[in-house]
């Protein structure tokens, strides 16, 4: 499922998923993949799409299709885990994210490790949980240079995340080469969504305004905004990080 095109996804899957129930059946492995690939592209869409009830079938499906400890039950643990998380419940939230890690510790060198690494840093993100947080990152994009290499296009939304997480904690210093190494990435990667190279903008901009750079932060910022009206609406999620970085600016035009 390609970065940004998970309208398009969910439709797809939502189309084939009730044609692989009839000449499948409902307990099948296929039927259980595009089950669980609808959740995450449901979930991914700010839209009036509830993915949870979507999430849980999944986990159910796959728990029975696969067993309690495959690779796929720890990616449904976590995809709804992280939307428990994303809606502030975190005490749902939490033991799922340690099933999920359990499994994956318990394979050897699993592929999803650094999916779920990522969402674990997410859901410690949004407990304000920032070391933690920024290890379970850190953790995911050193698997990802290990295993596909330094300039893997999946490095680009946790190189976003570990860079806003050292923004969080106040060291904008640390956070800036993170944000410059992943729009490079981004911008040299022909399947990546062009709001991956937002998020890195923006960061930028909160970076160099964090650090009294006012007019190079107010160029990211600028670049930024123009690829968002480019691109059309990318979603609330970005448009609220464009109008906090705006915030950055003002702040420090106060302070000066």
């Amino acid at each position: 499922m390609t970065e940004g095109r998970y309208e398009e996804a969910q439709r797809l899957y939502a189309h084939s998923l009730p044609l692989l129930e009839r000449v499948l059946g409902p307990e099948q492995p296929a039927t259980a993949t595009t089950l669980g690939n609808l959740c995450v592209a449901s979930s991914r869409l700010n839209a009036d799409i509830d993915a949870r009830p979507l999430c849980e079938r999944a986990l159910a499906v796959r728990e029975k299709v696969f067993g309690p400890n495959h690779p796929d039950v720890a990616r449904s643990l976590s995809d709804l885990g992280l939307l428990y998380a994303n809606d502030g419940d975190f005490a749902r939230a939490e033991p799922l994210f340690r099933r999920a890690l359990q499994i994956v510790d318990s394979l050897p060198d699993s592929p999803d490790e650094a999916a779920l690494l990522n969402n674990l840093g997410i859901f410690y993100f949004r407990k304000k949980k920032y070391t933690v947080a920024e290890k379970m990152f850190e953790r995911s994009v050193q698997w990802i240079e290990k295993n596909h290499g330094a300039e893997d296009p999946s490095l680009v939304p946790i190189l976003n995340n570990l860079a806003s997480v050292r923004l969080a904690k106040h060291r904008a210093s640390a956070a800036e080469p993170l944000f410059r190494r992943a729009l490079a990435i981004a911008e040299n990667s022909p399947v990546l969504d062009q709001t991956d190279g937002v998020r890195s903008l923006v960061g930028l901009a909160r970076a160099g305004a964090d650090q009294g750079r006012r007019s190079e932060a107010e160029e990211f910022l600028h670049r930024a905004e123009n690829l968002v009206n480019h691109n059309g609406p990318t979603g609330r999620e970005l448009n609220n990080a464009i109008e906090a970085a705006e915030a950055n600016l003002l702040h420090s035009s106060g302070s000066r």
